[in-house]
């Protein structure tokens, strides 16, 4: 591999970034698609097994009168046959996402305050002089985190020092030869001091490191305290909403003492956010009703501790403490989104007969822990063999005459209840019901498919509980999924774009996760090959005038996950290279000379395809494939540049650089096979042949029907 013009070479790549931003940032931007901006249209599909008749407009009934109780949000409901429904939403006003972009913008400066290990990183290669300077960059007037910060370098300085000591000693001692026992006994208290010493500085470096980032903004707290105002707003009676009130402003101002240097800034997103939230809707985008229908009638049981005042050891004093301070400060869905061992759950209406319970009051409400558990939990569940749904549910009563409902499970639902059951008798059981708790009896013994909920109901409020069971948790039960999304109006609507830009962010850590972790150093060049293959691809388009539209961003996704397809040929043919016992830099030269043409044949006939789909669709006027066919083919073309010569490039680098010097290593998770797959070239034929047959005619078939 020949160094030759190697600076021109990265200077070439440089420009390539900086034209590419420039025309991102400062320049044409994205030309976003021909979208259409008044509202969306959505059909939804019911499990309708029993062909029932009036199955659609009793889940229309419900879920408008979960959904839009007041029926202000402008929403029309239509069913469509047996088994679907259609409901049309506006978009959001233009002063509304005019204001939501003003506060996210307000939020994100604020946090941009925080202190990132990264900048800790970054001072630590200034000198002091210089570092002070920075320090007042990041901390402004924040003098307080100013002095943590220098506290904390200077600790960290002290740990160096302190491990520099003992890497010295220790070379010391293995240095030495035949020593004696006297040098010997002093060696080792010399070190045994050192080790001391560095334990020391990492401990004081840990205090100092946790002091300081606690000093940052906390932004799942300001989320918390944000939420607070709008339940404070959706309270009806006046009492309740000035308690409410008065309990968001409390909490804001813990907050502003607590981040007094930042006063003027969380003013600025508080005040934002309270124009916004005066007049956003609760269903702005898609995602707001696809999420509130997720949610109707979701069925989970879990298990609740006892008071430790009532002789139940399982949640300690210190432990309720820690979680109440966090319902306090982080609100409920903090321990819910962290996954941890217990949950805070609030309790629907009366709270009586919670009283041997852990309860906590907040925001007006009084919350109950519930367990989290594996084993004390039975929730809806991701995989097929456990997913669960009821058989049943209908109108009862109980004991004592009252309104109670009755449902009875499944057969997957009877077996994970009856274990669940049987694991915790003489517990409490919370039955919840879109993460409300609705009762929590005692389980006396293992109940296997029969359950009654409890509680003081009305007779209409047990109707409504039957109707959302029917609506959720029966084999009749909504898809949340719409099997047909659309716009219509002057805009295709934000919700549908940031859940796009969040597929190809979360496509992207996935995959360049996967590649440091299975190729190592060169899984981490492979990655800065993707980032720089998505940055060429945005600014191309930039600078071109091309149209971005929703199957471009597809485009772009799919490129996420094709991009890295030739520096994965390129690395596997190297691990065969090195095990010939090779050099690195004949290896690595051998690897990419021998996957050259598998690469080039492989991306030359997705460009074609490519090619295909401009040409043809933009005859039949189709905007939006051609976009697609536009991002992926510039994503094609980048990425066999970043592929093949600019992480080349970076390996040339580290050789000349003699970062590296001996072969690369890499994990192997599946065994070398030798299959002669050119014997099997007939079957393989013949089985593509079918496949593409049973392709065409499914195709034919559905364009008949």
């Amino acid at each position: 591999m020949s160094g030759k013009y190697l600076p021109l070479k990265f200077a070439f790549v440089l420009l390539l970034i900086m034209l590419s931003l420039g025309s991102l940032f400062w320049g044409n931007g994205l030309k976003m698609g021909p979208d259409i901006a008044g509202g969306y249209s959505m059909i939804f599909e019911i499990y309708n097994e029993e062909n029932r008749s009036d199955l659609v407009d009793r889940t229309i009934a419900v879920l408008k009168k979960r959904i839009d109780p007041t029926g202000l949000s402008s929403l029309e409901w239509r069913p469509l046959k047996n088994d679907r429904f259609e409901v049309r939403m506006p978009a959001a006003s233009k002063k509304s996402q005019e204001l939501r972009n003003e506060y996210l913008q307000a939020r994100e400066t604020l946090l941009e305050g925080n202190i990132e290990r990264s900048e800790i990183r970054a001072l630590r290669l200034l000198d002091k002089k210089q570092q002070q300077v920075r320090i007042k960059e990041l901390t402004g007037k924040d003098t307080a985190q100013a002095e943590r910060l220098s506290r904390l370098l200077g600790a960290m300085d002290t740990l160096d020092t302190a491990e520099e000591r003992l890497k010295g000693i220790d070379q010391k001692i293995r240095d030495a030869k035949n020593p004696t026992q006297q040098q010997l006994v002093a060696m080792q208290k010399e070190r045994s001091e050192a080790r001391g010493a560095r334990d020391a500085g990492a401990t004081e470096y840990r205090s100092r490191f946790e002091t300081m980032r606690k000093g940052n903004i906390n932004p799942r707290e300001l989320m918390g305290i944000l939420k607070l105002f709008d339940e404070a707003k959706a309270k009806e009676g006046k009492d309740e909403k000035r308690n409410a009130i008065e309990m968001f402003e409390s909490r804001l101002d813990r907050f502003r003492k607590k981040y007094s240097a930042q006063v003027p800034e969380i003013d600025r997103v508080v005040k934002l956010y309270r124009q916004w939230s005066d007049i956003r809707r609760p269903l702005e985008a898609p995602s707001d009703l696809i999420r509130m229908i997720r949610k109707a009638g979701v069925l989970e049981f879990r298990i609740a501790p006892h008071n430790p005042d009532f002789g139940d050891t399982t949640v300690t004093e210190a432990e309720i403490s820690r979680y109440s301070k966090s319902l306090d400060n982080e609100g409920p869905d903090d321990l819910r989104d962290r996954g941890g061992e217990y949950a805070w759950y609030p309790i629907r209406g009366d709270t009586e007969g919670y009283n041997s319970l852990i309860t906590y009051d907040y925001a007006g409400k009084t919350y109950l822990l519930l367990s989290n558990k594996p084993s004390q939990r039975l929730i809806r569940a991701r995989d097929e063999d456990n997913q669960w749904s009821l058989a049943s549910a209908r109108v009862g009563s109980d004991t004592y005459g009252n309104p109670a409902v009755n449902f009875t499970f499944d057969e997957t639902g009877a077996k994970l209840f009856s274990r669940l059951t049987s694991g915790n008798v003489k517990k409490v059981m919370a039955i919840l019901l879109d993460d409300e708790v609705y009762s929590a009896p005692t389980i006396t013994e293992k109940i296997s498919g029969r359950v009654r909920i409890t509680g003081r109901f009305t007779a209409e409020e047990v109707d409504d509980l039957v109707r959302i069971l029917e609506a959720g948790s029966l084999p009749g039960k909504v898809n949340p999924d719409p099997v047909s999304q659309n716009s219509f109006g002057p805009a295709i609507g934000e919700a549908n774009m940031e859940m796009a830009f969040r597929a190809a962010k979360y496509g992207l850590l996935a995959v360049a996760v996967f590649m440091v972790i299975y190729y190592l150093i060169c899984g981490a060049i492979a990655v800065f090959a993707l980032v720089l293959n998505m940055i060429l691809v945005l600014g191309a388009m930039s600078m071109f005038d091309a149209v971005l539209t929703l199957p471009g961003i597809a485009g772009v996704i799919l490129t996420i996950g094709m991009a890295v397809d030739a520096n994965v040929l390129i690395f596997e043919r190297l691990r065969e290279e090195q095990a010939k016992g090779l050099a690195i830099r004949q290896a690595l030269k051998n690897a990419y000379e021998r996957a050259f043409t598998a690469i080039i044949d492989a991306n030359i006939t997705t460009l074609l395809i490519c090619l295909f789909l401009f040409v043809v669709f933009d005859w039949v006027g189709m905007e939006e494939v051609r976009g697609f066919a536009i991002t992926l083919g510039l994503g094609v073309g980048f990425s066999m540049f970043t592929a093949l010569l600019v992480s080349r490039w970076v390996f040339q680098l580290l050789l000349d650089t003699r970062i590296v010097q001996k072969p690369l290593p890499m994990l192997r998770l599946i065994p070398k096979i030798n299959i002669n797959w050119m014997q099997k070239r007939y079957f393989f034929w013949g089985l593509s042949i079918v496949l593409m047959t049973v392709g065409i005619a499914s195709l034919v078939w559905q364009g008949q029907g």
